[in-house]
């Protein structure tokens, strides 16, 4: 929707945007819960800290990707359409993940809340 409206107004894409980055960094926080969630407290933060080294690295990949995007189509659109594709995905793939059957917390040797 940016790069659409980015076409019309400046003031409309600076203020989709930021209506964007509003909605994109409160996941950061869900990371480390949903990883010991679905792989277990024992090694929690071994897989954030895969989680957080693919952000890192995603974000040195994605500057040159795009860069290359633009110079072979001349335009951001192709950038944008892509980064809309894989959020499709990533939003399949968390309402699959929520669907699906979370282990036990006695699999993962999280001692259960006292009632």
């Amino acid at each position: 929707m940016g790069a659409l409206v980015g076409q019309v107004s400046a003031a409309m894409f600076a203020l989709t945007l930021v209506l964007v980055y509003f909605t994109w960094g409160e996941i950061y926080s869900l990371f480390p819960s949903t990883a010991g969630d679905y792989f277990g407290s024992k090694h929690a933060t071994s897989n954030y800290a895969v989680l957080y080294t693919a952000k890192g690295v995603a974000s040195i990949i994605g500057g040159w990707v795009g860069a290359l995007l633009y110079e072979q189509s001349g335009s951001w659109a192709m950038g944008f359409y892509g980064s809309a594709v894989m959020a499709l995905i990533a939003a399949g793939m968390a309402v699959g993940l929520r669907a699906a059957r979370a282990p036990s917390r006695a699999a993962v040797g999280v001692p259960a809340t006292a009632k």
